[in-house]
């Protein structure tokens, strides 16, 4: 296959940059002109109009106006580089082919470099076959995993019936109280002449979704045992008050987990396949950075188990029936 970024539409792209060219000349001569009345040399009059050429317009135009085409290649023709310099076939005029020629092929994910550890807000879901993970603290992950492979809601199986009459238990006990608690303030509404005969009744009900539970700040805790020399007990210290580097190594740890897990469809994974019905013999991850806020040793130790982790499922193993391949990037000698 090969890959060209190109344009969608040649003959317009020419037209719309002509039509922006000649247009900045004009604005251009038209500003010399009135410098010149009001008594200033042309020469001087060096305001910049878009577009002063061509690149200039494809820095603002190359998103929209630009695509990535897939061509089918001739492998019986494929030639192997000389002095590093490639020998590409020529195309002859072939059309690309529809679709994404490696869905179903490679599965992608990547951490980025800028994960916002200790920052709230920054946290962005996605659930897709190809993922970036920017900005994420570990509850979010959390959550993440939970919706997708645990949740009891999705496609329950025999061993979610505990904890959904669980939790139909627990709801039904609050939505008593509920209702007893608000029996008061309600009945004073109604003195107000608020629901009238015509009106619709107010009614308070709640649902409870266990991943509510870890949708807090302390949602996820680290536990440092104190011993005071006589006895020993257990400290809870909140995610974002624990070191960075700490912060790090389990996030990436944990992400590779998911990505793992994901791309094996464990648990509900399963049943939220997108079309295509196949998992993607190749797994592709992408880590940048990983160093950041990493002792050197740890960064070995790191570098040594994370495709352990991506490979520690039944189905992987040493089989070669799905390959996993990792890119790290920047990671110094160690």
């Amino acid at each position: 296959m090969r890959m060209r970024l190109e344009p969608k539409d040649a003959l317009q792209l020419q037209k719309e940059y002509v039509t922006a060219r000649v247009q900045a000349l004009a604005l251009q001569a038209a500003g010399a002109a009135l410098a010149a009345e009001q008594g200033k040399a042309a020469a001087n009059f060096q305001v910049a109009i878009w577009p002063q050429d061509l690149v200039e317009f494809l820095q603002r135009k190359l998103t929209t106006s630009f695509t990535v085409r897939a061509y089918v290649l001739d492998p019986a023709a494929c030639v192997d580089p000389e002095h590093g310099k490639a020998k590409q076939q020529t195309l002859n005029g072939s059309d690309p082919i529809d679709g994404n020629p490696f869905s179903g092929l490679i599965r992608i994910d990547e951490i980025s470099a800028q994960r916002g550890f200790g920052m709230p807000g920054e946290d962005n879901d996605e659930d897709a076959t190809s993922t970036v993970s920017g900005s994420r603290k570990l509850s979010t992950q959390l959550r993440q995993y939970y919706a997708r492979h645990l949740d009891p809601y999705e496609n329950p199986e025999a061993e979610d019936f505990v904890a959904l009459e669980a939790i139909e238990e627990a709801q039904r006990a609050f939505n008593l109280r509920l209702n007893v608690g608000f029996k008061n303030p309600l009945k004073e509404m109604h003195t107000l002449g608020y629901p009238g005969v015509t009106d619709p009744k107010l009614n308070i009900s709640t649902r409870l979704r266990p991943v509510d539970g870890l949708n807090h700040d302390a949602a996820v805790q680290f536990v440092v045992p104190v011993n005071d020399g006589e006895d020993t007990s257990d400290l809870y210290l909140p995610e974002d008050s624990n070191g960075l580097g700490y912060q790090n190594l389990i996030s990436m740890v944990f992400r590779l987990m998911a990505f793992r897990d994901s791309w094996m469809r464990v648990g509900k994974a399963k049943h939220k396949a997108a079309d295509d019905t196949i998992i993607p013999p190749l797994h592709l991850v992408l880590i940048e950075e990983p160093e950041v806020h990493l002792h050197t040793q740890v960064q070995q130790v790191f570098i040594r188990q994370a495709h352990k982790i991506l490979r520690n499922h039944p189905d992987l193993g040493m089989s070669p029936n799905f390959v996993t391949q990792m890119v790290v990037s920047d990671l110094p000698p160690v």
